[in-house]
């Protein structure tokens, strides 16, 4: 019985140690050996490893692409106050985990990430005007992303993708833009009642100038048919006065008129 009992401790015994010594490591995670708390340059991949059990110790890091979204702002180029929310897709390179780890341990969001994704963004900002952010929005966008990976990636960190969400402005501009779209407007109605009122004087006069024109024909008209009517009437009045005599002498091209009777 005692030695059932004995054999019952070691195989227990033997279960643990073999619990101690495998580890399994996921798709998307790495694992930093630790041995009796000092960060070894060993690191473990995805599948079953293996470690020294009760020396060495797994800390697992997550090295798929994680998001983060977060609300900073900063001053415009022209001192406007904006406030961005913005997302992020990041991931750990998996070949500075370990230094990573070692300098800062699982916690590099709260200490790295965050607050060089604020300095970031207001950074970037300042290089635009308030309504540059706005039409420009995806360029900021690359902006804040360049930014971010010259800062991060050294220190074992990449950034994917960036995007701004939203942004947010003061009352005060906000109001400022409602005003101006406001006044855009309302020039753009007046440019366009001043082309239609141009656009009907021209017409006005054109019919003015086309009246005009049809009236100096008409009176042109009118002119040769006077002279030819004054011309009948005069050949008339000389009919009436011929005495059938023919003049001794003719000038220009006049033919008289001929009695055959």
């Amino acid at each position: 019985m005692k030695k059932y009992s004995i054999l019952g401790i070691v195989v227990f015994l033997a279960i643990i140690v073999l619990f101690n010594t495998v580890v399994f490591i996921k798709t998307g995670e790495i694992g930093v050996v630790t041995q009796f708390g000092a960060v070894q340059d060993r690191v473990m991949t995805a599948g079953i490893n293996f470690k020294i059990p009760f020396i060495q110790g797994v800390k697992k890091m997550n090295c798929k692409t994680q998001e983060m979204t977060t609300n900073n702002g900063g001053a415009t180029k022209d001192l406007q106050d904006v406030t961005l929310d913005v997302s992020i897709n990041y991931s750990v390179n998996v070949d500075y985990a370990t230094d990573l780890y070692k300098t800062v341990g699982k916690g590099y969001q709260a200490i790295i990430l965050t607050p060089t994704l604020a300095d970031t963004i207001k950074s970037a900002v300042s290089e635009y005007t308030a309504e540059e952010t706005v039409t420009k929005r995806a360029e900021l966008s690359s902006k804040i992303y360049e930014k971010l990976n010259q800062r991060l990636n050294e220190q074992g960190i990449n950034v994917t993708n960036v995007n701004i969400i939203n942004l947010n402005f003061s009352e005060a501009y906000n109001q400022a833009i409602e005003d101006k779209q406001v006044a855009t407007q309302k020039t753009l109605t007046a440019q366009q009642e001043l082309e239609t009122t141009k656009i009907e004087a021209e017409k006005k006069i054109a019919e003015a100038e086309g009246q005009a024109e049809a009236n100096r024909i008409l009176n042109e008209s009118l002119t040769e048919e006077n002279l030819e009517k004054q011309r009948l009437e005069n050949q008339s009045k000389a009919i009436d006065k011929w005495n059938g005599q023919l003049p001794a002498t003719m000038t220009g091209d006049t033919v008289p008129f001929l009695n055959i009777n």
